[in-house]
């Protein structure tokens, strides 16, 4: 039998400016190693850059009155039951 369990997330805001800002620096990075021609650059900047872009789909809304389910690989992980703008990796 699955109990419900309660999780506390993080702040989406904070993680939404972190996250854009990740983005934008790497995104220069690429730009700065493709004008100098520097391939190996682009091998550690491509990889991170991907990872930056799949932590965007940890961020969700909590509407008043209800509550999100954490699902991890088809588990049940938790539920977050505040309202707001949220972060769960």
């Amino acid at each position: 039998m699955v109990r419900e369990v309660a999780r506390k997330a993080q702040s989406g805001m904070m993680m939404l400016l972190l996250l854009l800002a990740a983005t934008a620096f790497l995104v220069w990075q690429m730009v700065l190693a493709g004008m100098e021609g520097n391939e190996a650059a682009l091998l550690w900047i491509a990889p991170l850059l991907i990872v930056v872009l799949v932590g965007f789909g940890g961020l969700f809304i909590v509407n008043p009155n209800e509550a999100k389910a954490l699902v991890l690989f088809g588990k049940y992980a938790g539920t977050v039951k505040t309202d707001g703008f949220w972060w769960v990796n």
